[in-house]
């Protein structure tokens, strides 16, 4: 699937998905422009910009493609309401508003997440599943974005594709910023020659990176717009993630059984992205995982 000299905005490409998606674009032959507010992890003609100020002159560049992951991307970094409106919403309203100028775009990717379905609702998880997007700022300016996305697809005829993204992990994923399951336990298990864990039982749909990514391209060459689940379908309990990084890792593990906040099972139901798209999740977990583990084996010796 060539993008040979395609013209790809990322905003927030220095991040992790960003981060694949730039390694994986400029192998299929695209110009890609990564606008972030810090340097890159690979090398990419980078914008170094704080689009809370509203500096979108690079736009004059003219692009086929907008993927737009630039945001506070999980809820402890969302702890401040007023900086997660600032940089979830109004950044992605406004950076909305200037592109339904621009009708040679031909696909525009916004990153949403599972967080936004209700905690109550029977599983595999539809798309058209109860929301509740008041768990937390984060959820609350997802589910706000969506709703935007929504209004412009409608308003503007804008080619807008969002993903609800599932448990996303992988290399390059920031092990000290990220509260996310697996880098919070592979850095233990490597730092600490241990993982101590909350609570084995709840259950996740793991999905890797390079299956995210793929996903993406998926999109930016599909005819639809809407939402889409991206998972994988198959839920996997905190407790077999647990064992595969220990056995990896060599080291023990120790369960506090201490009680945990949200459902004990979300997965997603994927047959939309199947039927629509013609994706399908390739990595395996334990392969995923693998990879993953060796990665932050290279880095964290590393890492201050």
């Amino acid at each position: 699937m060539s993008l040979e000299g395609k013209k790809v905005l990322i905003t927030g490409g220095s991040g992790f998905i960003g981060t694949h998606l730039i390694l994986h674009l400029k192998k299929l032959g695209a110009d890609v422009l990564n606008v972030s507010n810090r340097s890159p992890q690979v090398a990419c003609r980078t914008i170094i910009s704080d689009l809370r100020k509203g500096d979108f002159s690079f736009l004059e560049e003219g692009f086929d493609y907008i993927i737009h992951l630039a945001a506070l991307s999980n809820h402890q970094m969302c702890m401040d309401p007023e900086e997660a409106f600032e940089y979830n919403v109004t950044m992605t309203h406004t950076l909305f508003s200037k592109l339904k100028d621009y009708k040679k775009i031909k696909k525009i990717i916004f990153m949403s997440s599972v967080v936004v379905y209700s905690r109550n609702v029977q599983v595999p998880i539809k798309e058209d599943s109860k929301l509740d997007i008041f768990h937390n700022n984060y959820s609350f300016t997802k589910g706000i974005c969506e709703q935007i996305s929504e209004y412009f697809i409608k308003k503007y005829d804008m080619p807008i594709f969002i993903f609800r993204l599932s448990n996303i992990y992988g290399p390059y994923q920031d092990w000290k910023i990220n509260p996310n399951l697996l880098p919070q336990v592979i850095s233990q298990a490597i730092i600490n020659k241990k993982i101590e864990i909350w609570n084995l039982d709840p259950i996740r749909d793991y999905i890797y990176v390079d299956d995210v990514v793929e996903a993406i391209i998926k999109a930016l060459h599909s005819d639809t717009t809407g939402i889409f689940n991206l998972g994988t379908g198959i839920g996997t309990s905190v407790r077999e993630i647990i064992t595969k990084i220990a056995n990896l890792t060599n080291v023990e593990v120790n369960s506090l059984n201490k009680p945990v906040s949200g459902p004990i099972r979300i997965i997603c139901d994927i047959n939309k992205i199947k039927n629509e798209l013609g994706w399908r999740p390739r990595i395996i977990l334990d392969e995923g995982i693998k990879r993953t583990v060796d990665h932050y084996k290279k880095i964290i010796p590393f890492c201050k």
